[in-house]
């Protein structure tokens, strides 16, 4: 019932409001508005996942202990739909709504823009970029040295990560069905709301206020980064926030950070999967491994960048924000 009542009171509120009643705000306003319409629309929907956990799962997410009730599949099964409504409620719906305030024809923007046919090709050289890189950098952030930290501030950078990893490890069984459940709770759900918020809206925003596109970037990369709370993984968060910040300047749409996204995080899920279901070992990245995705990485590297000043993407791409 609380569902129903909530997607009615949604879908009135999208109605009432008249398209770009924000259009003449300056961008400052705008950042301001939005940031603040997130934070609303979080608090709200947090209390929505609470509620939903205790009716359907009977499980009280507040009390919730991470380190003792992981094993209870009915905690997991709350945890992932927790997620799934955080991510939806708190991105998503805040973007598709902001986007009627800021315009009057929202399904305009460029933001909703189709990706080109030919830009297809890009994705998997990109794709292979992106994992050698980012897991290079994973290897090294956890081998930085936290002893110069008090040892109350390193006690909690540990366990902060050590839960979140926890949670996302209980996520991912050794089923067929749970594996295909998780590609849409941790690959697909996340990949679209992460990218629509981040790429789609704040990274513009954020360029009209600066009126520059690296700092406009820089800001939302670093916030991409930050707000995934996992300090073990921040350098390889960075990367990807930066990379996919950049993509979407070149090719004025979120449609291939989308897909690269979604691809990351079925790769990762994938090699968990596999893992735990002990058809690959926790070792299986070996030298062999690194030499081949060294090599893949840098022809993809020439690849990529033969294409793109073959198209004249590279001297065309400040052209995609001048146009928003």
């Amino acid at each position: 019932m609380l569902v129903k009542v909530t997607l009615i009171r949604v879908n009135e509120a999208f109605k009432i409001v008249k398209n770009g009643i924000l259009q003449h705000k300056s961008s400052l306003e705008k950042v301001s508005y939005f940031i603040g319409l997130c934070l609303l629309s979080k608090f709200f929907f947090t209390f929505v996942s609470i509620y939903l956990c205790s009716i359907i799962f009977n499980v009280d997410l507040i009390n919730l202990s991470i380190d003792q009730d992981l094993n209870n599949v009915n905690n997991i099964r709350a945890y992932k739909l927790a997620s799934v409504i955080d991510q939806i409620g708190t991105f998503l719906l805040p973007v598709l709504f902001f986007a009627k305030l800021i315009s009057k024809k929202p399904n305009k923007l460029w933001l909703f823009k189709k990706i080109e046919s030919q830009h297809f090709l890009l994705i998997i050289p990109l794709l292979i970029i992106i994992i050698t890189i980012s897991n290079l950098l994973l290897l090294i952030n956890y081998n930085i040295d936290l002893s110069f930290l008090s040892p109350e501030i390193e006690k909690a950078i540990n366990d902060s990560q050590h839960s979140i990893d926890n949670i996302h490890h209980s996520f991912i069984g050794i089923s067929i069905k749970s594996y295909l459940l998780n590609i849409l709770v941790m690959a697909i759900v996340p990949a679209f709301c992460e990218e629509i918020i981040f790429r789609g809206m704040l990274q513009h925003l954020f360029c009209k206020w600066t009126n520059n596109i690296h700092l406009g970037v820089s800001i939302s990369a670093i916030l991409f980064a930050l707000l995934h709370f996992q300090f073990y993984n921040f350098l390889a968060l960075l990367f990807i926030g930066f990379t996919f910040s950049y993509i979407t300047v070149l090719f004025g749409t979120i449609w291939i950070t989308i897909i690269l996204h979604f691809l990351f995080n079925l790769f990762s899920l994938t090699n968990v999967y596999l893992i735990k279901s002990q058809i690959l070992s926790e070792n299986s990245w070996s030298i062999t491994t690194w030499t081949l995705l060294f090599t893949a990485s840098i022809l993809s590297v020439g690849y990529v960048y033969y294409q793109l000043k073959r198209k004249n993407k590279l001297a065309d791409s400040k052209d995609n924000y001048d146009r928003f």
